[in-house]
């Protein structure tokens, strides 16, 4: 019987790599708060010429969800990130995790049909978009249950809620909620479509967390990298 111990692929591996993990049971979330503790002052991500350290991003993303919190969502609800790679796509994800929800990540490309068939499929009643997706996201909330669109770079379209003015009013108090790292849905990540329509890759905290872990380890990188 094969054991862990003669399976072919570990003599490729780089030295130093364990062959077993124990993977901690915590929401994904986790990392961010403990980098907060940790490493408040160090950049935890950077986007051309914005930055933003531990403890920026972890009290911006606990002011995001308490505001998804007081638009109604709870744990288990789906928020559409329709955003290209920026701080306000890093500050979206987290939030909503903190909110309980699940991170619904839209191609930025997508057309108002490939938006709507997504929203739908994923019952997703709030959705954060920059401007120039805006019009997008507006010509599909009749017929899907979009009821909220957050704005991430903009405070003048009446029709949406600004970003900038929850993270400058909302105090960074996230709700509280029960969560069961190995069973909770923390992403769902869409597919390519190349044989179809896309279709929902469910990722629970306990999947991202392992995966951060198992990069961490795998390059060497240390605590502060796993973040």
């Amino acid at each position: 019987m094969s054991t862990l111990g003669d399976r072919p692929w570990f003599k490729f591996w780089p030295e130093g790599v364990p062959r077993h993990i124990d993977y901690p049971e915590i929401p994904l979330f986790g990392f961010l708060s403990d980098g907060a503790t940790q490493y408040p002052g160090n950049i935890a991500f950077s986007y051309r010429e914005h930055s933003l350290t531990y403890d920026e991003l972890d009290i911006a993303t606990s002011k995001l969800a308490a505001s998804l919190s007081n638009l109604g969502i709870k744990k288990g609800d789906s928020v559409v990130l329709f955003l290209v790679n920026s701080l306000e796509f890093v500050i979206g994800y987290y939030g909503v995790l903190k909110a309980g929800g699940i991170v619904i990540p839209a191609n930025p490309l997508y057309n108002a049909e490939e938006l709507k068939r997504q929203l739908n499929d994923s019952g997703a009643s709030v959705i954060i978009v920059n401007r120039n997706s805006f019009p997008v996201a507006k010509g599909v909330k009749n017929g899907t249950k979009l009821k909220t669109i957050i704005l991430s770079d903009s405070e003048d379209i009446e029709e949406a809620v600004s970003l900038r003015e929850i993270l400058t009013r909302c105090s960074a108090s996230p709700p509280t909620f029960d969560l069961r790292p190995k069973e909770d849905i923390a992403a769902i990540e869409y597919t390519g479509g190349t044989t179809g329509f896309v279709k929902g890759a469910m990722l629970t905290h306990y999947n991202l967390v392992a995966n951060a872990i198992q990069n961490a380890t795998w390059f060497g990188w240390n605590s502060q990298d796993v973040i």
